[in-house]
């Protein structure tokens, strides 16, 4: 009798919709529990099946943020390390985020080398009036002017003596400059290199034009944030997997490993919403190979793994209020379906193929095979009997 291998289909299918607004527990990391309306497989060789159908949030964080607003100005051969942090808030146009980043550079200077005197900001760049698709380069940059001769020269740049670094490990100075977070985020808005602590000539380019003035300039275009997307983990895990930078900010070693993820999925950020709607079925799947799950637990993130930022009473790491009694919630749909195939880890069921059924007497069935005889003259001796 022959065999065959039975191929997958849905034998049950419905939709969960998930809301982590309670007022009590944290509205980005969630823990949905199930309690009498688990999902249970119905028999052997099922496994679970998650899409992600729909969700929606409102966008209320800032594009600049403690993820990517920090910078460390550098001073006495890299001995000492000054945090110049930029203003956590959205930006219209790139002249607004160089303003800032210009005008926090200079109270850093002035506090760290009082000998210059008072120092004023200007021509920085974009020019006014220059939007984001305008007619520029979007390269940052800006010029201080000191009231006193500054007396630096190029090689004290790459000296540390005058630098500034978008760090990937500020935890490595002693003490860490405060608020300077890992990864050298900044240098994606300002448009710089992500460098080590060690990089004593920085992230950006510096030139003194004269004995007064000080030019400072990203390398590359700027951008008005740092993360296009948010992304949904969940917990039980299942066969997903990510690159490795997926998990945490970057580092100084080489990543470049494809690992096992929580990634359920990756939503694009808007003005002011952060939503999905699938374009095809089976866009954001989990095969879930557990007969039953109880509960699932969803958590928002960047693409590093951090949380979103949040504002308001609390630390990063912590329940803050925005998450609780504030703003920061989402809901979700996910169409479950429990299907029949092969399950992760289990023997492939078999089928046993009978004869086909005959509704007529063999005499009259029309599915009989007729010997149409051999070819004239040919004998039909010893050929195969399919001949």
């Amino acid at each position: 009798m022959a065999q065959v291998q039975v191929t997958e289909a849905i034998v049950e299918s419905y939709n969960i919709f998930l809301n982590s607004d309670d007022g009590k527990t944290n509205g980005q990391n969630y823990d949905f529990q199930f309690g009498n309306n688990a999902i249970v497989t119905r028999d052997k060789s099922q496994f679970i099946r998650l899409s992600l159908i729909n969700f929606n949030m409102y966008k209320n964080w800032t594009d600049v943020n403690p993820f990517n607003d920090g910078l460390i100005l550098l001073s006495a051969a890299g001995a000492v390390q000054t945090p110049v942090l930029l203003g956590n808030q959205n930006y219209a146009v790139l002249r607004d985020l160089a303003k800032n980043w210009a005008d926090n550079t200079a109270v850093a200077v002035a506090a760290v080398f009082p000998a210059f005197g008072a120092i004023a900001v200007t021509s920085w760049t974009p020019n006014a009036g220059t939007g984001i698709n305008g007619t520029t380069n979007n390269i940052c940059s800006f010029l201080l002017t000191t009231t006193n001769p500054h007396g630096l020269v190029p090689a004290d740049v790459a000296a540390g003596n005058f630098s500034m670094q978008s760090c990937i490990d500020p935890q490595t100075f002693a003490p860490a400059p405060a608020g300077v977070e890992p990864g050298g985020d900044s240098a994606l808005l300002l448009g710089g290199d992500r460098v080590g602590s060690t990089i004593l000539a920085g992230s950006y380019d510096i030139t003194f034009p004269s004995a007064t003035t000080i030019n400072i300039s990203g390398r590359y275009p700027g951008q008005r944030s740092s993360e296009p997307n948010v992304y949904v983990r969940v917990n039980p895990a299942s066969q997903v997997f990510a690159s490795e930078m997926f998990d945490h900010p970057l580092t100084l070693t080489l990543e470049s490993n494809l690992n096992p993820s929580t990634i359920l999925g990756e939503i694009k950020v808007d003005t002011e919403l952060v939503q999905y709607n699938p374009t095809s079925p089976r866009e954001f799947f989990l095969n879930m190979y557990q007969k039953a799950i109880n509960h699932l637990q969803v958590r928002l993130t960047d693409s590093r793994n951090r949380q979103l930022p949040t504002f308001g009473v609390g630390a990063l790491g912590s329940t803050p209020a925005q998450c609780t009694t504030g703003n920061r919630n989402f809901t979700m749909t996910i169409r479950v379906d429990i299907v029949a195939g092969i399950a992760h880890g289990e023997a492939a069921p078999n089928v046993a193929i009978g004869h086909a059924a005959h509704t007529l007497p063999a005499r009259f069935d029309s599915n009989l095979l007729i010997n149409m005889g051999n070819p004239p003259g040919k004998s039909g001796y010893g050929n195969h009997p399919e001949y």
